[in-house]
């Protein structure tokens, strides 16, 4: 009786764990748009991804604009800033959806993609940040973020290239060689 006890609950325990197994590529993430809307990170697969936590009322806001020059710069070969902007740090974003969007547009002009707000530390991390500092994912890379502005740059085959602090500007010579040398690699 008890083996049978013991086979029942392995089997549930694997059915549950294949449910919501880890995603095994950043394609396997999905995300929401200020608007709701779900976007697969696959639909920018073949792309050079900079994905950032923000925060609109950061002392490093500043950065936004780098982070529009870039994208102007490298968008024709591919390159995409994806924001996602971040309460976890001094509560430094706007309130709603309509109040991100409104800073990012109206503050900051930007016009690459400002994604809906998520968590990128604590017990509420989102999934694609989960991904993002997971040993599995990539033990170079697989700390805590500890500010707004961390950078991930992925490469076009959504393996994580690189990833820079909160002081390293987004026109840093690092910054844009990695860029650089991620959109030359086919």
């Amino acid at each position: 009786m008890l083996r049978i006890l013991c086979l029942y609950l392995a089997f549930h325990a694997s059915s549950l764990y294949s449910e919501q197994m880890p995603p095994q590529s950043i394609y396997d993430i999905s995300v929401k748009s200020l608007e709701g809307q779900t976007i697969p990170l696959s639909a920018f697969r073949g792309r050079v991804l900079l994905i950032v936590n923000t925060a609109s009322l950061d002392r490093n806001a500043t950065q936004m604009t780098q982070l529009e020059e870039l994208y102007q710069k490298y968008q024709e070969p591919g390159f995409i800033v994806l924001a996602f902007p971040c309460t976890d740090f001094n509560n430094e974003e706007s309130g709603s959806s309509s109040d991100v969007r409104a800073a990012y547009q109206q503050k900051f002009h930007v016009t690459f993609p400002v994604l809906e707000p998520v968590h990128v530390t604590g017990s509420n991390k989102s999934p694609l940040y989960k991904y993002l500092t997971d040993y599995k994912t990539d033990p170079n890379f697989c700390w805590e973020v500890d500010w707004s502005f961390t950078k991930f740059l992925i490469g076009r085959d959504g393996k994580i290239l690189n990833r820079f602090s909160t002081n390293t500007l987004p026109n840093d010579p690092k910054v844009v060689q990695a860029i650089e040398k991620a959109l030359a690699q086919q």
